[in-house]
């Protein structure tokens, strides 16, 4: 130790009394931090709105609009006027579409949104039952930039899906408000009591006729008393005539209302049993995938089972909020239970996987259970949807034919009252010349009239029927429900619920474990090129073997190194202000990462020289690309997923990223011992290799100073 310490004072005593060598030290020991200063700036926050608003998209509309009702209405001018709105994007508004495509090919923009000229026509083809799905082209210049384009793909998907979400809404609020005319025709009376109420009030009319009839019929036997009871039956029949003239005129006009209101509720409520099916058809196929993903057979982390829990969440308050606006029948509210029993099970299975991943254990037998408990919920779920399609929607779809029917009825015997009452009193008031031919034409009329009243009490019956029947109730209920509340339910019926298990403020926070890293190697790797790692003169000190030069020379390299990364840390840190849960811990991994690059280069170039140097610059590129710092490791070519596993990269950044995003148990010390991992092959290189090559390296170093190329 003692001869080791020569050599380090020796190289000291040299430095520190030459100026030149003294500004390079210096210089070597901040070039490195500028290095991941800068790169972590840039990358700050580029994916924030104070940053993609400098990104210029070009819009521009071509709608001609289209006529709805008799008014104008020109839909992209709307999403034009939403778009001015949102501040996320440099929106760039031009009048031509022709200018915004010319202007992606030439790069003046990013991209460009254009809307279709028959955009409104093709929105409002629905109406007239032949349906155009409406376009809005998008153009994009990959060319210009290779982040951008990601960046932007994800501004047509958000256009996309605000206007077909803003379109359903506005459907959806519609056919509900249209609804309201089954429960609520007045403001206080539903339809179906309204229109029971004019066909007793018709009921009680007929009854009224048919009795003066029969009393006419039997004063015509009595020639005598016919003249006085005729007058008095006239009298009678014109006050009834013309009260029920003006009230069978309203009752009409209120039915034909009613039918034409009935029409298009029927249409809204089998719309609405229509969504309902396709509902419990998404939960389906929702719960078929998260079967095969726990039956997957991989290990789950923590994070993927709450992505999982917030996603069984969704389904469960899909299905549940679906079915929550119609009367169940009893079967099908039993199957609905026990969905709701599995879920909770399978709930209480993915929380015992989070608890076994939390404490370092297997996860696989929970997961094959949990996929055993999937399958079963997927079966209630499938129960649930045959029960809906065999039970619930078929008695929807009859109620509202009923009602149909029921007013057509209505209306048809509203029409031939009329027209009866009239004739009825035609007959009365031609009573001075009744003959038996005119009692016969009373006989007649009367027995037409108790024919309609016949069907008139079987059409108030089925009315009655229909209005104390299960699924008119659930109709009722659906249709009562608020139609801004249900619009927007439907519009976005599952929602998303983000939780971050390691919160980063920022991406350049997020990139700074990996440019930290990258910083220290690159210090380190600028030493061996500068810095000579073998003695000049060995020998030179008496007792001083290649060992102690091997040592005494690297603790040179060491603090320079570890002042390096001093530097990198305080500034990373405390000027660029990144985020770390503790910064203590965030130098500690970084000084060991210091350890550990500058004995494996040093060792690398004492063994090889300029070779050693030359792997050093390999390794650092093969690392760069393949380390997990940028990408994803499972997202690059399989050469890397092969390498991933030696790199010491890998071990720092995410020793690092323990520091900035937090702690998970004991992560971070294992990180770190595999980090320390990589020091006994560098003493094998540095101090045993090195020894067996040591004459081959010194002929190479000796070519390679006799071609007058190289210093």
């Amino acid at each position: 130790m003692r001869n080791v310490f020569k050599v380090f004072r020796r190289d000291a005593k040299r430095i520190w009394t030459n100026v030149v060598a003294l500004v390079v030290i210096m210089g070597l020991a901040v070039i490195p931090s500028l290095y991941a200063w800068f790169n972590i700036l840039s990358n700050w926050d580029p994916y924030g709105s104070a940053s993609t608003r400098n990104l210029k998209v070009a819009v521009a509309t071509e709608d001609q609009g289209a006529d709805l009702d008799g008014a104008r209405l020109n839909i992209g001018d709307i999403v034009i006027d939403k778009l001015k709105s949102n501040q996320s994007i440099g929106w760039v508004f031009v009048d031509k579409a022709e200018t915004a495509r010319e202007g992606v090919t030439s790069g003046q923009y990013y991209a460009a949104l254009v809307i279709d000229r028959d955009f409104s026509t093709n929105m409002l083809s629905f109406i007239g039952g032949q349906l155009n799905h409406p376009q809005i082209y998008y153009y994009e210049n990959e060319k210009k930039n290779a982040i951008a384009p990601k960046i932007t793909g994800k501004v047509k998907t958000t256009v996309q899906e605000e206007v077909n979400k803003a379109f359903v809404s506005s459907l959806a609020q519609g056919l509900l408000s249209a609804g309201k005319y089954i429960s609520n025709t007045d403001g206080k009376t539903p339809l179906t009591d309204a229109a029971l109420e004019h066909l007793k009030q018709m009921d009680s009319d007929m009854t009224t006729s048919i009795g003066v009839i029969n009393a006419y019929i039997s004063l015509a036997d009595s020639a005598d008393q016919v003249k006085k009871a005729s007058e008095a039956l006239s009298k009678e029949l014109q006050r009834i005539s013309g009260d029920s003239r003006s009230k069978l005129r309203a009752a009409k006009e209120r039915a034909e209302s009613q039918q034409s209101q009935s029409s298009g509720s029927s249409q809204a409520g089998q719309k609405t049993a229509d969504y309902i099916e396709s509902q419990l058809a998404g939960v389906s196929d929702y719960l078929e995938t998260l079967q095969n993903q726990l039956a997957d057979g991989q290990e789950l982390a923590e994070p993927k089972i709450n992505q999982l829990e917030t996603l069984l969440d969704g389904l469960h308050s899909q299905i549940n909020g679906a079915l929550s606006a119609v009367h169940l029948p009893a079967r099908l509210q039993a199957r609905l239970d026990t969905f709701n029993q599995r879920y909770q099970t399978l709930r209480d299975r993915l929380e015992g996987m989070k608890a076994a991943a939390r404490s370092g254990q297997s996860t696989l037998t929970l997961s094959k259970q949990a996929a055993d408990d999937c399958g079963q919920l997927l079966s209630s779920s499938r129960e649930i949807l045959e029960d809906y399609q065999s039970q619930v929607k078929p008695k929807i779809s009859a109620s509202m034919d009923s009602i149909r029917n029921s007013m057509a009825e209505a209306g048809r015997l509203l029409s031939d009252a009329g027209v009866n009452i009239d004739a009825v009193n035609k007959i009365l008031a031609s009573y001075p010349d009744l003959s038996g031919a005119a009692k016969g034409d009373l006989i007649t009329a009367r027995d037409h009239l108790s024919q309609m009243q016949g069907k008139l009490r079987d059409l108030i019956n089925q009315v009655s029927e229909l209005r104390s029947s299960d699924q008119y109730s659930m109709l009722i209920k659906l249709i009562e429900s608020d139609p801004d509340l249900v619009a927007d339910f439907i519009s976005s019926p599952v929602g998303l619920k983000s939780e971050s298990a390691y919160p980063i403020a920022n991406n350049g926070s997020a990139m700074a474990a990996f440019y930290v890293i990258l910083a220290i190697w690159v210090g380190a790797l600028i030493q061996v090129a500068i810095l000579r790692p073998r003695q000049k003169h060995p020998g030179e000190i008496p007792g001083v073997k290649p060992r102690h030069e091997f040592w005494g020379r690297y603790l040179i390299f060491f603090l320079l190194g570890q002042v390096q990364t001093l530097i990198i840390v305080l500034g990373t840190l405390f000027y660029v202000r990144i985020q770390a849960q503790s910064r203590l811990l965030f130098w500690l991994a970084a000084a060991v990462a210091s350890l550990v690059f500058t004995l494996l280069l040093y060792a690398l170039t004492y063994a090889f020289g300029a070779v050693g140097e030359a792997v050093g610059v390999v390794i650092m590129v093969v690392q760069v690309a393949g380390s997990g710092g940028t990408f994803p490791i499972e997202v690059l070519p399989r050469i890397y997923k092969i390498l991933y596993p030696f790199m010491p990269f890998r071990y720092g950044i995410n020793a690092l990223r323990e520091c900035v995003g937090g702690f998970y148990s004991n992560a971070y010390a294992i990180d770190l011992l595999h980090l320390l991992g990589f020091v006994p092959p560098a003493l094998v290189i540095g101090l045993g290799i090195s020894r067996i090559i040591g004459g081959l390296t010194h002929k190479i170093e000796a070519s390679k100073a006799g071609s007058d190329l190289w210093a």
